[in-house]
């Protein structure tokens, strides 16, 4: 009976070890050696990755706080608003409740899915009467308008800078 511990790896004819055992051979291995270009490569993509995403929010930001710094000016107001947490990437639109109308901005953001059609969009701002009670168009038969209870975005508190 073979004693464990005791020479129990034979080399067998073909170089192979063989051991009647569960015995762990060890060899001095250089790991970084073995596994460096994958490491870097990991790293190298994490890192496009990493600095991808913080140049598309980076973006976004500016593209935000742009437009929030446009409508400030002509509301001559500050106001208190977001992005929209709820819209795509590319969007560059602010918190908002939907009116309802479809085919009725002109600023053909690639993402919107109110607009269907470019040359609509353009012809229903175009349409628009200052004096009516809707957005654009007139009302039709049958058709109601209700008012909607809503919160104004104007920034009361008073600034420093």
């Amino acid at each position: 009976m073979p004693q464990p511990y005791q020479n129990p790896v034979k080399v067998m004819d073909d170089q192979s070890n063989y051991s009647e055992f569960w015995t762990v051979l060890a060899r001095q291995v250089n790991l970084w050696d073995i596994c460096k270009v994958t490491l870097i490569f990991v790293w190298v993509t994490c890192l496009i990755t990493f600095l991808l995403v913080a140049f598309i929010l980076a973006g976004q930001t500016y593209k935000t706080y742009h437009k929030k710094e446009e409508l400030e000016r002509v509301c001559a107001c500050s106001l208190d608003i977001f992005a929209d947490k709820n819209q795509r990437s590319g969007c560059g639109c602010v918190e908002s409740v939907d009116i309802g109308v479809y085919n009725a901005c002109p600023n053909g953001c690639v993402y919107c899915y109110a607009n269907d059609s470019q040359a609509t969009a353009l012809e229903r701002y175009n349409s628009n009467q200052p004096d009516s009670d809707i957005l654009c168009g007139s009302i039709g038969e049958g058709e109601k308008i209700t008012d909607r209870k809503c919160e104004s975005n104007e920034l009361r508190q008073l600034s420093l800078f």
